[in-house]
C-alpha cells in the first residue's frame, strides 16, 4: 500500500520536474518567436 503511494508520488514529482524543465527551456524560445 505505502509502496504504491510512494511510487505514484515519485512519478508525479518526475513529471512536474519534466514540465518545469520544458517550460524553462521552451517558454523564452516561444516568446522570442512570437514577439
Amino acid at each position: 500500500m505505502l509502496e504504491d503511494i510512494r511510487t505514484k508520488m515519485t512519478r508525479i514529482v518526475q513529471k512536474r520536474k519534466l514540465c518545469d524543465g520544458w517550460k524553462q527551456n521552451y517558454c523564452p524560445f516561444l516568446k522570442a518567436k512570437f514577439d
